[in-house]
């Protein structure tokens, strides 16, 4: 008890201290910032993005366009006030008590979880300052703010908040977003319209409703929920627009706007920018316009997305989308990335292991390959280049979730869900076109992995770079690891399920992917890299809109892919791969066919017994065979009256002989792979020998083994009918 009041004066009195210093800062240091009335209303901004060779590509305006003069409906401000500032036409610019509450909640959570902004310093902090969070510019702030409060209404506070506030996909203002987001004027809005757009500038990119439904949809009801409990809607108004479905226009998309789009994207969230500080700048990107062209002449038939990376730079070439951002199961795109290419780092197993593809049942959980068609005893490499699903959650099952997951977040693709269906994409939560691509430039880039970005640099007005694109590579995988993975994804370009982009005259690693169901299909992917560039295509429905069964991630998306490359490289091929790290084996070919064992090759072992392997050098096998320098031959006898019976199997390379030695006279026994037969004509001992052959790359002749002795009496005393003694056979 005596702790718990310790703590708490504590916390007290930092936070009279922590009140008391505020203040005292506030009020008694000067600032020269003034108010600009002209700032408050003009966002006519223009923000210059440049290509890759820092060509002009856009202008992009922030200007306010009204349709009309009609003032704005009270339940629009209302909205604005319920969810951003309850108190905005109590308090005079600052809300002094939830800025207490706010410094008690942070100081005793010794965190900033909290903050306690005013719609008057949102209006301020957007138009005259920049995004820095220092000291200096609270101050100014917190002094601008007193002077908006002085000299303008709440009314018309509010109202040139509306027209300056950012909504995401480059629309600044409510006139704007009205007519972006739902082609009406913004008094023409309904309630869960209005309290979409009221939930949206929070978190603009993130609560985005064409990147993410589902978040934008709680978002808005939670909106609706504070209006009614301000009392701005009655009972019956909150239950319509709880039920009203969120649809937004879509609206027809130009070949630029979804790369600029993904610009300001990226833009909100590079900390300390933001939409208002990029007044008059100039954004330097990694834009190809004729590559961008290309990509926008796709006709889809449903939604569609595409993106070419630079391997090198990780720098977004070109992105087209009918759908925005949006995330979306991965399906089987997982499976090299974050399945196998952790097994085979931890040398779990090799891409030449062998796994039976078979119904499984997991725990109840019975996962199926396409076209419920299995293949029996298959490689790695095999499973991968035709996307086999059992395999895949095979080794998910004995290598453990839990050694994949930091993999996973390395990549920048966290796995939330705790499943076997990992292994099949179901990670619990989507994933990005671009962050999907740039996880396989990884391979491409021999095991660094760093995020993909659409933009280099930016310049403020003043020639002054406010951002670089400066992100380190950070390792993942090893060289040897990509090395193997690659050589798989070549193979099921060539032979699997990529193999539409195979008549390409330059190597490429494909990887396919489809999520669906019987009924049909959702996502379809095809992910492909090169030396150079990484691409990712991606056909699927926004709304989740089954395809035809018929759509797969080796049809129209795989055929997209090849025709992307073939365009990026219509003037010079890019180099093949090589392959680092990896070790040249030559094994044991029957050893390894017959179980799957890997040995290192006898050294006497004929070409045509060997097989030339490509190895991690951390997984080398250890053990050699000794096929062809020692044979252990395993023959059964059996007498039957006279006549004796060897059954034995030996391999075609090895030669074998019998024969018997009987009163000091030896000879040979006529015998075949499988078998050979003796009569026996007179009492007395048998003894019979086997000679081996190993027919190596040199004979080698083993030592004759003995095969058995056989007593043989014709009539014996013993009362046997057939002459054949009890103990016949003398080893």
């Amino acid at each position: 008890m005596k702790k718990f009041f310790k703590v708490s004066l504590i916390i007290f009195l930092s936070f009279v201290a922590a009140i008391f210093t505020t203040f005292a800062i506030i009020f008694l240091t000067p600032s020269k910032i003034e108010l600009d009335a002209k700032k408050l209303i003009n966002t006519s901004d223009f923000v210059n993005f440049y290509d890759e060779h820092n060509n002009l590509i856009s202008v992009s305006s922030g200007t306010v366009f009204k349709e009309d003069l009609t003032p704005l409906s009270p339940l629009i401000k209302n909205a604005f006030v319920a969810v951003e500032d309850k108190n905005f036409y109590l308090h005079k610019g600052l809300d002094y008590k939830r800025i207490l509450k706010a410094i008690y909640v942070n100081l005793k959570s010794f965190s900033f979880k909290q903050g306690a902004s005013t719609i008057s310093q949102q209006l301020i902090k957007n138009t005259h300052l920049t995004n820095e969070k220092t000291l200096k510019r609270k101050i100014q702030e917190i002094k601008l703010v007193k002077k908006l409060e002085q000299n303008y209404s709440k009314d018309e506070i509010i109202t040139m908040y509306l027209d300056t506030i950012y909504f995401g996909e480059n629309t600044f203002g409510i006139y704007n977003a009205s007519k972006h987001y739902f082609d009406l004027s913004p008094n023409q809005l309904s309630v869960a319209q209005i309290a979409t757009l009221a939930g949206l500038i929070s978190a603009p990119s993130k609560l985005n409703p064409n990147a993410n439904l589902d978040a934008c949809l709680k978002k808005r009801n939670n909106v609706i929920n504070k209006m009614y409990e301000q009392n701005y809607i009655s009972f019956e108004e909150k239950n319509n627009a709880l039920n009203e479905p969120l649809e937004v226009v879509n609206a027809e998309t130009d070949h630029l706007s979804p790369y600029l789009n993904a610009c300001i994207n990226e833009i909100e969230n590079i900390k300390g920018l933001s939409p208002y500080s990029l007044k008059n700048c100039k954004v330097y990107t990694y834009f190809d316009k004729k590559l961008q062209s290309e990509l926008a002449t796709y006709e889809a038939t449903a939604d569609y997305q595409a993106i070419v990376l630079n391997n090198d730079s990780c720098g977004v070439l070109a992105y087209y989308s009918t759908t925005g951002e949006i995330e979306r199961e991965i399906a089987s795109c997982v499976k090299p990335i974050l399945i196998y290419a952790p097994c085979i780092e931890e040398n779990y197993l090799t891409e030449y292991t062998k796994i039976k593809d078979e119904p499984t049942d997991f725990y109840g959980y019975k996962p199926k390959n396409y076209g419920d068609k299995y293949y029996g005893e298959v490689t790695i490499k095999t499973a991968i280049s035709k996307s086999l699903n059992v395999p895949a959650v095979k080794v998910l099952d004995g290598f453990g979730l839990d050694k994949i997951k930091p993999y996973a977040n390395k990549l920048n693709i966290p796995i939330t869900n705790n499943g076997l269906s990992v292994a099949l994409g179901n990670l619990g939560n989507g994933v990005k076109l671009k962050e999907l691509a740039s996880a396989y430039t990884t391979f491409a880039n021999f095991g660094e992995y760093k995020n993909a970005h659409f933009i280099r640099e930016i310049v403020d007005n003043k020639g002054i770079t406010i951002y670089k694109n400066n992100e380190d590579f950070k390792k993942v995988y090893s060289p040897a690891t990509c090395s193997v993975i690659t050589d798989c994804l070549v193979d099921c370009c060539k032979n699997g399920t990529g193999k539409k982009a195979s008549y390409l005259p330059f190597e490429v690693a494909v990887k396919t992917g489809t999520n669906g169901t019987e009924k049909g299909n959702l996502d379809c992917y095809s992910i492909g890299y090169t030396t150079k560039n990484t691409i990712g295509v991606w056909l699927g429905n926004k709304d989740n809109t089954l395809l035809d069964n018929s759509e797969t991630g080796s049809n129209t998306p795989t055929y997209l892919l090849s025709r992307y490359f073939e365009f990026l490289y219509k003037d010079k091929y890019p180099p093949n791969f090589t392959y680092q790290d990896l070790t040249d084996v030559v094994i044991d070919k029957l050893s390894y066919e017959l179980d799957g064992e890997i040995l290192i090759a006898d050294n006497n072992a004929p070409k045509e017994y060997t097989l030339n392997l490509k190895l991690k050098k951390d997984s080398l096998p250890s053990l050699q065979s000794t096929r062809f320098t020692n044979y252990d031959l395993d023959i059964k006898v059996n007498l039957n009256d006279n006549k004796v019976e060897f059954e034995f199997e030996v391999s075609n390379y090895i030669n074998l002989e019998i024969y018997k030695i009987f009163n000091g006279l030896k000879s040979q026994i006529e015998c075949d792979n499988l078998s050979a037969q003796d009569l026996l004509n007179d009492n007395g001992l048998y003894d019979y020998y086997a000679v081996i052959t190993i027919l190596g790359k040199e004979k080698i002749i083993c030592e004759p083994q003995k095969i058995t002795t056989i007593n043989y009496e014709k009539e014996n005393a013993t009362g046997n009918p057939d002459g054949i003694p009890n103990d016949w056979w003398i080893n």
